[in-house]
């Protein structure tokens, strides 16, 4: 099961707009507070989710394979994508798995565009 927004969390900036062939940044940040990992995706992936609609990683999604780059710090998390594209554009969020194995979805939300 997920729970929505049990945590705080915060994204600067909200949207982004992005020439394609470029690099962006998303950044959220977030209390810290029995977190076990965390990740980022984006529901426009649904159909390559292999397990029940089931949220992945976008590090583990093929149309991003070799473009992302994750990097997480205490109580922030910080997606680059390189090399965007214009199917790149949508939503993006984090996903946090609890300590006690329970996941939260972030109803804070990047909004990419690709032009």
């Amino acid at each position: 099961t997920v729970t929505l927004d049990r945590i705080s969390v915060t994204c600067s900036p909200q949207s982004i707009c992005a020439v394609k062939g470029t690099e962006v940044t998303l950044n959220c940040s977030y209390s810290n507070i029995n977190i076990k990992t965390v990740f980022w995706l984006s529901e426009k992936q649904s159909t390559n989710w292999r397990k029940n609609n089931e949220p992945e990683d976008l590090i583990l999604d093929s149309d991003y394979s070799g473009r992302v780059n994750h990097q997480i710090s205490s109580g922030s998390s910080t997606l680059t994508i390189s090399d965007v594209r214009e199917r790149d554009s949508g939503e993006y969020q984090l996903m946090f798995i609890m300590n006690d194995g329970v996941k939260h979805l972030s109803s804070a939300a990047v909004s990419l565009t690709v032009t």
